[in-house]
């Protein structure tokens, strides 16, 4: 079974940080909106990928205690996806994006009226919040 993690980070107003997926050929969802995240190595736990894919992919310093797993997903039989909350509030100032094609903040509204992956919109309608 393929098991990855969505983090879910938000700003200090409360919008949702998202990636835009790279635009380059073979990859799933190409230029499509989704939560930062990545595939979970071996027997790692959902926060250690969490913190593992956020320093990777956002170039911060975290702990492991600055995540929460807040629940998973099962889109396909064959498909395990973590949900994860990163605690801190983000900042543009507070990380460099160094994976995709780009970032945006977006409120939960706006979320949902995008281009996002099909599991972005399974993930934001069970566990977002208004």
């Amino acid at each position: 079974m393929k098991k990855s993690v969505n983090t879910i980070m938000q700003n200090g107003e409360g919008k949702y940080l998202l990636q835009m997926r790279d635009g380059v050929e073979g990859i799933c969802n190409p230029l499509k909106w989704n939560f930062f995240g990545g595939g979970v190595v071996g027997g790692e736990k959902p926060v250690a990928a969490a913190a593992r894919e956020t320093q990777e992919e956002l170039g911060i310093e975290v702990k492991q205690n600055d995540f929460e797993l807040l629940g998973e997903l099962r889109p396909r039989d064959d498909r395990l996806v973590y949900v994860v909350r990163y605690k801190p509030k983000l900042e543009w100032s507070d990380f460099t994006v160094k994976e995709g094609a780009g970032a945006g903040f977006f409120a939960q509204n706006e979320l949902l009226r995008i281009d996002i992956t099909d599991v972005t919109r399974r993930l934001a309608e069970k566990f977002l919040r208004n």
